[in-house]
């Protein structure tokens, strides 16, 4: 469904006593397409003393995201998370994808500490901006299995990185994901030592 109808649809009733409801963002969006207008509309908002709530935060990340600037996306996070706002997996992983897109270490590793549901390619995204030791305490905290592609570039990453915790990952990996003896990852590991 186009973005108007998600927003207007999540939405409760009180928002149409507020001075700044989100449809008054929509609204903007469709006359100017610009984000920046979405942004000093917020800023009036936040000045006004009205509080953003979920569908304020969740409809300005994924306009950012629309208007291709991922780096307000992840701006937001400081206020989300100040203010206990729960926004919906969609918009978080949303976030992890600007996190990855901007390089953004330090915000990619708040949200993997959220300790949300993530799938395999979450966890393969953040694998690009941050260490393998990070993605995979991660996913032993939350118990997560990775599929073999993700086991597999882990693996390839630690090779890179510490060969003890590419030995130490492979032999967890080896009994989850049941990697054979002969699997490109361990050929790739043997050829790389000294």
């Amino acid at each position: 469904p186009p973005l108007e109808t998600k927003h207007r649809a999540t939405h409760n009733r009180g928002c149409s006593q507020m001075q700044f409801p989100p449809d008054r963002f929509l609204h903007l969006w469709n006359q100017t397409k610009d984000v920046s207008s979405i942004f000093n509309l917020y800023d009036q908002m936040k000045e006004s003393h009205e509080e953003p709530n979920e569908t304020h935060f969740s409809l300005l990340i994924s306009l950012s995201n629309k208007a291709n600037q991922p780096v307000r996306s992840t701006s937001l996070w400081k206020e989300i998370k100040e203010k206990g706002v729960q926004v919906p997996n969609n918009i978080f992983w949303s976030l992890i994808n600007a996190c990855t897109r901007t390089n953004n270490h330090q915000v990619a590793s708040e949200l993997l500490k959220e300790g949300r549901p993530l799938d395999s390619v979450a966890y393969t995204q953040l694998l690009k901006i941050m260490p393998p030791e990070e993605i995979i305490a991660a996913m032993e905290k939350d118990k997560v299995i990775p599929d073999k592609p993700l086991a597999l570039l882990l693996i390839r990453s630690c090779n890179r990185e510490d060969r003890q915790l590419a030995l130490r990952l492979e032999a967890i990996l080896r009994k989850k994901t049941h990697l054979d003896k002969s699997s490109p990852s361990r050929m790739q590991f043997e050829s790389t030592k000294n």
